[in-house]
């Protein structure tokens, strides 16, 4: 039987101790749970949309959702999604926490209602639509896919999966820290770029 969620962890070789803390704090939030755990490594030499893709095809779960190696779940991620999946919507929607280089902590909020990219909106730092951080049901996923490009993958995937999706259900707190980093030291230390 196929699980219910598919969590895929896109990452990179130098990024490989950040992956290690992410996947083991999945392995705590996902035990017991019908929840499947995959991820691509490599070094730098496939784009970001090839391996978001090539993770899309191998995913079973009725829901996909992204997460990159130095990015963080909240400590009851996991089960608010669970908890939101039984009522089969087509995504679910959420806030985020997001910081730059560790320092300025914003507000984002992703969800269905937002049609466009904006800052500075509806009383959040950033609102976006759908994106591949939301859980989506992976039938709609697959009619989008990602293109084999290094950036702007998230946009393209964004744009199209927010047309198509038409039920959310929308979980009104911080589920997940995006950690943005910017600065050159910040990313050599953690082999960020």
């Amino acid at each position: 039987m196929n699980p219910i969620l598919s969590i895929l962890i896109c990452t990179t070789i130098d990024r490989r101790e950040l992956f290690e803390l992410l996947h083991s704090e999945f392995l705590k939030q996902c035990h017991g749970l019908d929840v499947e755990l995959l991820y691509e490594e490599d070094d730098k030499t496939i784009s970001v949309g090839a391996k978001r893709q090539k993770l899309l095809l191998r995913a079973q779960g009725k829901y996909v959702v992204y997460f990159d190696s130095d990015d963080w779940p909240m400590p009851d991620y996991v089960i608010e999604i669970m908890t939101a999946l039984q009522q089969e919507p087509d995504c679910v929607g959420f806030l985020i926490a997001m910081t730059t280089n560790g320092k300025n902590p914003q507000v984002c909020c992703h969800s269905l209602r937002f049609k466009v990219w904006e800052k500075n909106r509806h009383g959040y730092h950033y609102v976006r639509g759908v994106t591949h951080f939301n859980p989506v049901l992976r039938k709609l996923a697959l009619l989008v896919g990602f293109p084999d490009i290094r950036f702007g993958e998230d946009k393209y995937y964004s744009d199209r999966i927010t047309r198509i999706c038409k039920r959310e259900v929308f979980i009104n707190k911080k589920l997940f820290h995006y950690r943005y980093t910017n600065s050159v030291p910040h990313k050599q230390k953690y082999g960020i770029t």
